[in-house]
């Protein structure tokens, strides 16, 4: 027809010009309106790293460009997933919240690049605004709190279908293994996955996936970890004293782990020095997907 095509997840404002074609057939007239493809990523962080160096990186984009694209990758981001409280409930002092967690990527999410993770930080507070539990609290430099992984790099923080601690974190995410089955976050080291409990997206078979994109770790035995979503519960005894406890929910997502980055830093070159540096100061907040709060009597 002689409508500009739709696009989806990237934006097409309509040109002024119209615009040759340049590819075969050869024979076709120029046409009017063609519209402009503007694509995003989810790698915001990087983008606004750009952003805040783009002069002694000697860029030619301008910090308002790195800006744009950044807010397109955003927005395109916080439409990827969804969170959904399947049941909560107190009983005799505990606690009970069961979570959904939607995958709307249409491919595994986050993607597989082994710095990207999303994870569960679920707070309850009581009546006087105390905290009296916190499970995947993000800190200033990037980490997570109570993820193993974050503590030390030999170590990997699990696959959840019930979480009764503070120190557990739901965590999706791909986790490399060298050769030895070590987890390594080097790429060139990397010979498989220690851990890939990646959100499924609607009609991924876990019980058939081949090697290379199957689910690895705790997740293939959790019956509620499916193709599309994931349920998770928690189990939180209370302290006494209080009437009502307000529940607070987030899906975050970070392109750029702290774990990664360490790693990485560990390599004595010039280029990873001078990344380190623009690192340390960049914000390190994730980003939220997605949020719920409510409180339980």
């Amino acid at each position: 027809g002689d409508e500009p095509l739709a696009c989806q997840g990237c934006h097409m404002p309509a040109g002024d010009d119209a615009v040759p074609l340049a590819w075969f057939p050869t024979d076709l007239v120029a046409r009017a309106p063609l519209a402009e493809h503007e694509f995003a990523g989810g790698n915001a962080f990087m983008l606004k790293l750009l952003r805040d160096n783009v002069t002694p990186l000697g860029l030619s984009a301008s910090s308002d460009q790195f800006r744009d694209t950044a807010t397109r990758g955003l927005q395109l981001l916080r439409g990827r997933a969804e969170l959904e409280v399947v049941s909560a409930a107190v009983t005799d002092g505990l606690l009970t919240l069961r979570l959904r967690v939607i995958n709307n990527a249409g491919h595994k999410f986050p993607t597989g690049f082994p710095s990207r993770r999303a994870w569960l930080h679920v707070t309850v507070t009581n009546a006087d605004g105390q905290t009296v539990f916190e499970s995947g609290a993000p800190d200033a430099e990037g980490r997570i709190i109570g993820n193993d992984a974050d503590e030390d790099a030999a170590q990997i923080e699990p696959h959840y279908d019930v979480i009764t601690s503070a120190d557990q974190v739901q965590i999706y995410e791909p986790i490399l293994a060298d050769s030895n089955g070590a987890p390594t976050y080097v790429l060139l080291r990397a010979a498989g996955y220690a851990k890939d409990n990646r959100l499924l997206p609607p009609g991924f078979d876990k019980t058939t996936a081949g090697d290379d994109f199957a689910v690895r770790g705790n997740a293939i035995t959790d019956a509620t970890f499916v193709d599309g979503s994931d349920e998770i519960e928690y189990r939180i005894t209370l302290p006494a004293g209080s009437a009502s406890f307000t529940v607070t929910t987030a899906l975050l997502f970070e392109s750029v782990s702290y774990r990664y980055v360490a790693e990485l830093l560990h390599t004595d070159a010039p280029r990873v020095g001078a990344y380190g540096a623009m690192h340390s100061t960049a914000d390190k907040t994730p980003t939220t997907l997605a949020a719920l709060q409510f409180t339980l009597e």
